[in-house]
């Protein structure tokens, strides 16, 4: 049986929290720079959410290359994570709330995954070529 290790645990909230604010910036940029439509009609809004979560997850597991989806799982909690702050501080009005959470929560799970798993490909390949 293993012991509990602190200084491993750290290092993991460490990388959760910067993993959800990650999230938090790569979903809330076509929302802070859409002020006159809704970003979620737009089709570059995701291109913008694919790109940025994939490059979040993965510059992570490119560095804790372990249980990988972890980290997308991270990065794609601060979409909805966005939403929800951006509701509460009453900027923007959305219709039917509780399904636009829901929405950017698949569409942010769903973009970090592949990039997870890249990060990781990237960090064998790199350690591969250092042996």
């Amino acid at each position: 049986m293993s012991k509990f290790n602190f200084v491993e645990s750290g290092k993991n909230l460490g990388f959760w929290c910067l993993g959800t604010a990650l999230g938090i910036m790569a979903g809330g940029i076509p929302i802070v720079l859409e002020v006159q439509t809704d970003p979620f009609d737009k089709a570059s809004s995701y291109f913008t959410w694919l790109v940025g979560m994939s490059l979040s997850s993965m510059l992570i597991s490119f560095f804790r290359p372990e249980r990988v989806w972890r980290w997308s799982l991270a990065v794609g909690l601060g979409f909805p994570g966005f939403i929800v702050m951006d509701f509460i501080y009453g900027s923007r009005n959305y219709q039917l709330f509780p399904l636009t959470v829901m929405f950017s929560l698949i569409v942010g799970i769903v973009s970090a995954f592949p990039g997870a798993y890249l990060g990781k490909a990237a960090e064998q390949r790199f350690h591969r070529k250092l042996k």
